[in-house]
């Protein structure tokens, strides 16, 4: 079983996919898969995930027709082997040492979820580098049983799933939990809030294990 599944999403994204790919691949936690699903693109962005598999064996690729971003994480979570799951956006990458960071963060604390601070890149239109904001979680420690439920909305709400590292567990309806959390737009009426959650482990600003958040030309961070 890999330590972590990474479970990426691609739509259109030849021109920033190659950066999330070379992220993955610099990962100093070496035991990861990573579950590329392209999902009815209609650039080269299917060629780019089929290379990947072709070069390195912790590579796999689904190709379905487009059915939008939940549909293709919870095709990724249905291939995932991992014991954690890792979303990651195609226009998004990591720190080489995110996966170890916050693998071995959920370990010692026997985490259900692992939240974690990102940066946020603001770009012009001609892709040049405008200027680089911190956002992390306002939250920081172990909360387990009624605390994590107390804290669940607010910790679902931030980044929905793009800044946690899950245990694939779960995210299993056997275990309390459910889809919902996969859907584009988290509701606090999902059904993981209502979830026993044995542990949520905020991570405030941590920097040594931070994926990056590409915005569109012209966008700040917030």
């Amino acid at each position: 079983m890999p330590c972590i599944s990474f479970i990426v999403p691609v739509y259109n994204m030849e021109r920033l996919l190659p950066r999330a790919l070379r992220s993955l691949r610099a990962q100093t936690l070496t035991d990861f898969e990573a579950i590329l699903i392209n999902d009815g693109s209609k650039d080269g962005s299917a060629a780019l995930c089929a290379q990947a598999v072709a070069e390195d064996a912790r590579f796999r690729f689904i190709d379905q027709p487009n059915g939008g971003v939940a549909a293709a994480r919870n095709a990724g979570l249905n291939a995932a082997r991992g014991e954690y799951i890792f979303f990651l956006d195609p226009d998004d990458w990591v720190e080489p040492d995110a996966a170890e960071v916050l693998y071995h963060a959920a370990r010692n604390a026997d985490a259900d979820c692992v939240e974690f601070g990102l940066y946020l890149d603001s770009y012009d239109e001609n892709g040049r580098l405008l200027h680089t904001q911190t956002s992390g979680s306002t939250l920081s420690g172990v909360y387990r049983g009624a605390p994590f439920k107390e804290h669940f909305d607010e910790t679902a709400s931030s980044y929905l799933v793009t800044n946690k590292l899950f245990r694939r567990a779960f995210l299993l309806p056997s275990a309390g939990g459910g889809r919902a959390v996969l859907c584009s737009l988290l509701s606090s009426k999902s059904r993981l809030s209502g979830g026993a959650g044995k542990a949520a482990v905020p991570l405030h600003c941590c920097p040594a294990g931070q994926p990056v958040q590409q915005l569109p030309p012209g966008a700040s961070g917030g």
